[in-house]
């Protein structure tokens, strides 16, 4: 799996671990389950937590370099059941887990950091409940892909 991927993988799965939802590659959920996805906000379960990629990049550390200094950014939108304030404890937890922390994802190494959160507003689901959306940045080394020598 490439960087960006392994990535997203691993943060749902930091996520999971840390009791912040369920994460499953495939999508499926109980009503029960806070599902943790990656780029997708389904309407069920009615709790969920999404990964979204955005501005991509990073820098090669030298012209001889196998490894470049990435600097993705993530949205973590999340809908939650219940009182505003569960959204808010919710964004604790994340900035908790995250900002400022230097972070094994699954094999990639990043250090974290906030950039920005916000409530979206009251959901149209029977079961009620508030949307927020937070961002943030990893830093990490990514391995340059092996380009075959010219000739």
């Amino acid at each position: 799996m490439s960087y960006h991927p392994a990535l997203l993988a691993g943060l749902a799965q930091a996520l999971d671990a840390a009791g912040l939802g369920v994460y499953r590659e495939d999508g499926v959920f109980t009503s029960a389950q806070r599902g943790i996805t990656i780029h997708s906000y389904p309407e069920h379960p009615p709790e969920i937590v999404s990964l979204f990629l955005y501005l991509p990049g990073g820098v090669a550390l030298s012209p001889t370099a196998t490894r470049r200094l990435s600097t993705a950014r993530v949205q973590i939108k999340y809908r939650l059941t219940g009182h505003p304030f569960a959204g808010i404890e919710y964004f604790d937890q994340l900035h908790d887990l995250i900002d400022q922390k230097a972070l094994n994802l699954g094999g990639i190494h990043v250090a974290g950091e906030y950039l920005s959160f916000s409530e979206i507003g009251q959901t149209r689901q029977p079961q009620g409940g508030f949307e927020f959306t937070t961002n943030w940045k990893l830093r990490g080394l990514a391995d340059l892909p092996l380009v075959p020598p010219a000739g």
